[in-house]
């Protein structure tokens, strides 16, 4: 947030984004939900942690920009200090940009356009293959899915 926006009041919300017997998607809906009532950002009560979620794009953006004021090593509030990092996402710089700079080859614009055409059939062959089921099983499709993509690497 801007310097002029310092003053300004936010919404207080008390949304519980993280529980764990909520129906997929759930978390990313509830936000969803807040945004027209809450810009550019609102406060969060959940299980006994306060915390910020940005819902404008400018702000996200800004956030993204200044990590002196809006780390980004902790992206599940309840639990700030899982076993676990999501590279680069999860960390701050400066070894943001080194994993950045490792990673890039893998999601440059020329590689990912390289895999589209094995996207698209593979997206056309679960749908296929959902479609004369009747239906599946989603976290294992993708599970299955994952593995197959793994071993033909």
């Amino acid at each position: 947030m801007s310097e002029s926006q310092s003053g300004a009041t936010c919404p207080v919300k008390d949304l519980e984004l993280n529980t764990p017997d909520s129906p997929a998607l759930t978390h990313f809906r509830l936000p969803d939900e807040c945004q027209d009532d809450a810009r550019p950002a609102f406060r969060n009560r959940e299980a006994g942690v306060e915390y910020w979620v940005f819902t404008d794009n400018a702000v996200i953006l800004d956030g993204l920009q200044h990590p002196d004021k809006w780390s980004s090593s902790v992206t599940v509030p309840t639990d700030p200090e899982p076993p676990y990092k999501w590279i680069p996402i999860m960390i701050d710089p400066p070894d943001h940009a080194k994993w950045r700079q490792v990673l890039a080859e893998c999601f440059s614009p020329g590689r990912v356009k390289g895999l589209r055409e094995a996207q698209q059939k593979l997206a056309a062959e679960l749908v296929d293959q959902l479609v004369s089921d009747g239906g599946c099983d989603f976290v294992e499709r993708s599970r299955a899915c994952s593995r197959r993509q793994s071993s033909s690497r």
